[in-house]
């Protein structure tokens, strides 16, 4: 995502899409090109690009002024081009280092100010002697293969000498800056000793921010003991950095603190603390971001300003925080007023802001919008929506939502209960009671389901089914408390929340509550594992997508050991781990799925990722041996070449189908009926 003003009052942004491409049978990246008069009272576009192919995945990163656009290429040679208004810098990196990183957790390019210099991760060169036998441990999921991230510094003055700037063995470089004048590198270290734990959406790692020159001397931390840092952002005057930061272990996804380090006093201050509690719906939550956008900065008459992306509750909402007092502004409009979820794409110091908006029936479309300080509210207008197929509009207006407390539970467990207006599938059509209902907790177990558009929730509420999405005990977006409070009762309240969701929301009008499903993936595959144990009168059917089973086994097989204990409510050192001890096995066993699968009698589809590393396959896979060994119905799909997500386009497009006919068999009227 780009955005420039040329000329003077007109806004060009630039993004790329994902598009599913059925003939192909991938996901494609598109980019489009919109011009909007922003001069306006109301802006306009002016233009809009048809979609073009966007080429390769790799790294894409524009300068800060726009002048220049930095990609990398791997044909037959690896190399890093430099287009400077129809002038092209070619960059041999080929025997510097391995794989580059373009994606969100390690991935970035840093620029000096006069745009001469530049910084990028990428792997480590991959040895060729006989020390590659020497047993390394990779990242982990979604980086299976990768070693060890590292910091490639590049003089456009001096192309020809691309340098690796050496850093101590045990420290991971990510999420590079470089200071204006070029001279030093300010990154987020990660430390690998005594392994490198997985770090995807974990963001309670032992990082710390760095800064160090590009030679690799003066390596020094900014970043305070005790916490972690992540995604370093120096202030447009260069005086400060401002990064995230998380409490080291527990909890993998809790309330971040936002901190500014001075560069001239060498000191840490806190701009926005942590958020215990909140006594209203509007109170703000705490930061719950992921992330740091590469260029947040706003500059208004009130000050300096950091646009970011947060859970508030169930919606993801766009804050102004003022840097100088902390005060954190909600820029996009809360439930009952608006339903809408934004997802922040780029930001522009005078204050344009370009977000993708959507809600759970309404697939995402672009926003442009401008933050002027303080007080002042933003309006939005809609710059690019996606082109939708008739009879997809009508499916998609064929869905109805709303936010609704659990009574007899926290006023933080809410369910987002979608519903059909009429079953449109003919399976569906006609059936006594209503609605079949399918009950859909999330992952984590810290996580959250907010209103951003899903594909399949409003693929399966459009055919006739009606979705309960549940935020149970230890969701973000609520507050520091309400995560805190799952810790160690996994498989106790977490159960508890859902189950009484799924019993409110099967007594709605419209829902049949004889037809009751549950469909979760990894935590949220657990909790439905659990539930079919617990409660195998009421739950008729089970889909799960890479489910934890047996906590105290997969701490042999995870990536993320540390979680197994830290959800158990057991003490845990990133530093120096243990080995499982029976006590603590028995412990893990109880709190377990694998403790109840005897009581299991529902048909169960399990869906497997060959290349998770996050919750191995061989969870499911046992589980499912037991259940057909007890004379259960199950069928397990297993997709070769895709982790935990499930996101490969085969897996997404199988499992989708497989998800509906296992639905439609066990709800629906037969089919040839």
């Amino acid at each position: 995502m780009a955005m420039r003003e040329r000329p003077p009052g007109v806004v060009a942004v630039a993004a790329t899409l994902a598009a599913r491409d059925f003939d192909r049978k991938a996901k494609r990246p598109l980019r489009i090109a919109v011009v909007v008069d922003a001069a306006a009272a109301a802006p306009r576009v002016l233009a809009r690009s048809l979609p073009a192919d966007a080429g390769d995945a790799g790294i894409a990163a524009t300068s800060p002024s726009g002048r220049r656009l930095l990609s990398s290429r791997v044909v037959d040679k690896k190399r890093i081009e430099i287009t400077t208004h129809g002038s092209l810098t070619t960059v041999d990196v080929t025997k510097k280092h391995g794989d580059f990183f373009a994606d969100g957790t390690f991935g970035g390019v840093g620029w000096s100010s006069d745009e001469t210099k530049l910084v990028y991760v990428a792997d480590r060169e991959a040895p060729e002697d006989d020390s590659k036998y020497v047993q390394v441990t990779d990242l982990g999921e979604g980086f299976t293969g990768k070693i060890k991230p590292t910091l490639v510094f590049v003089d456009l003055a001096d192309p020809a000498n691309p340098k690796v700037t050496p850093l101590p063995l045990d420290l991971i470089a990510s999420q590079a800056i470089l200071t204006p004048a070029g001279d030093r590198i300010i990154f987020s270290g990660f430390s690998d000793s005594p392994l490198p734990f997985g770090i995807r959406f974990c963001y309670n790692r032992r990082t710390a921010i760095y800064s160090v020159a590009t030679d690799g001397t003066g390596l020094t931390r900014l970043s305070g003991d005790g916490v972690n840092g992540r995604y370093p952002r120096l202030t447009p005057d260069a005086t400060s950095v401002v990064y995230l930061s998380n409490k080291v272990g527990g909890a993998h996804g809790s309330c971040s603190e936002l901190v500014r380090f001075d560069l001239a006093s060498q000191t840490n201050l806190v701009v926005v603390p942590v958020v215990r509690s909140v006594t209203s719906k509007t109170d703000f939550p705490g930061l719950f971001s992921d992330r740091l956008h590469a260029n947040p900065w706003v500059r208004t008459p009130d000050g300096l300003f950091a646009i970011m992306q947060t859970s508030w509750r169930c919606q993801e909402t766009l804050v102004a925080v003022d840097m100088a007092s902390g005060r954190v502004t909600n820029i996009t409009a809360l439930l009952p007023e608006s339903d809408y979820s934004y997802a922040l794409l780029d930001v522009r110091s005078d204050g344009w802001i370009v977000a993708a908006r959507s809600t759970l029936n309404k697939p995402q479309s672009l926003v442009l919008g401008r933050f002027v300080g303080v007080g002042s509210s933003v309006a939005w207008t809609v710059i690019h929506e996606p082109e939708i197929p008739m009879d997809v509009a009508e499916a998609l207006s064929n869905i109805d939502f709303r936010v609704a407390g659990v009574p007899g539970r926290h006023e933080n467990v809410e369910v987002l209960l979608m519903t059909p207006k009429t079953a449109r599938h003919p399976q569906l059509q006609g059936i006594e009671g209503g609605a079949p209902l399918i009950v859909l907790p999330h992952g984590g177990p810290h996580g959250v389901i907010t209103t951003l558009f899903s594909l399949y929730c409003a693929l399966l509420t459009s055919l006739g089914f009606a979705v309960a999405n549940v935020n149970y005990t230890g969701s973000t977006g609520y507050g520091e408390e309400f995560v805190q409070a799952l810790v160690g009762r996994i498989g106790e309240l977490d159960l508890a929340d859902v189950n009484a969701a799924a019993y409110w929301a099967a007594q709605e009008p419209g829902i049949n509550k004889d037809k009751v499903s549950l469909f979760g993936g990894s935590h949220g595959g657990f909790i439905t594992a659990h539930l079919l144990g617990f409660q195998p009168d009421f739950y008729k059917a089970g889909v799960l997508r890479n489910p934890v089973i047996n906590v105290g086994a997969m701490v042999a097989t995870t990536d993320i050991s540390d979680w197994c204990f830290a959800e158990a409510g057991l003490p845990f050192s990133q530093a120096a781990p243990h080995l499982l001890t029976p006590k603590e096995y028995e412990h893990m066993f109880v709190h377990s799925p694998a403790s109840v699968a005897h009581k299991v009698v529902a048909p169960v589809l399990l869906m497997l990722g060959a290349g998770d590393r996050r919750v191995p396959p061989s969870e499911g896979l046992r589980w499912s041996q037991y259940l057909r060994g007890a004379g259960r119905d199950v069928r397990v799909l297993m997709f070769p070449e895709t982790g935990h997500g499930l996101d490969t386009f085969e897996a997404e497009r199988v499992g989708f189908d497989a998800i509906c006919d296992f639905l439609l068999k066990h709800f629906g009227k037969p089919a040839s009926a």
